[in-house]
């Protein structure tokens, strides 16, 4: 694990639990950075019930979207809203620990029946 995600999870107070898993830490670590309360997990699903929650298609640059990695799996991953392709059902998503780039921030795209909730930080 970089320095940067240990740091991550610094920001937030949570100890690291596992080196791929840090979406969690990326998003908590950014809204902290933003000015933004941030729950102190290391749990994406924990991210179902923070902020206040907009309709996909309300959803603007910064939002906070989790997502259902697998169909009908238990997995969540939790990353920033960065752009809607309505064409291709699709949204765009700024984040960490997305495969297989596990240990960097980068954009990746999933179909929007991916999506569980949009939500917008509070102060």
């Amino acid at each position: 694990m970089s320095l940067e995600i240990a740091e991550m999870f610094a920001a937030i107070g949570c100890e690291p639990q596992h080196p791929d898993r840090w979406c969690a830490a990326y998003v908590g670590s950014q809204l902290k950075k933003r000015g933004f309360l941030a729950p102190k997990t290391v749990s994406a699903a924990d991210y179902l019930k923070y902020g206040v929650e907009v309709p996909l298609i309300c959803a603007t640059v910064g939002d906070i979207v989790v997502l259902n990695l697998a169909p009908y799996a238990k997995y969540r991953h939790v990353a920033f809203f960065k752009a809607r392709n309505p064409a291709e059902n699709t949204i765009t998503v700024t984040g960490g620990a997305h495969f297989p780039d596990v240990d960097k921030v980068t954009d990746k795209t999933f179909h929007i029946t991916r999506v569980l909730r949009v939500a917008r930080g509070v102060r």
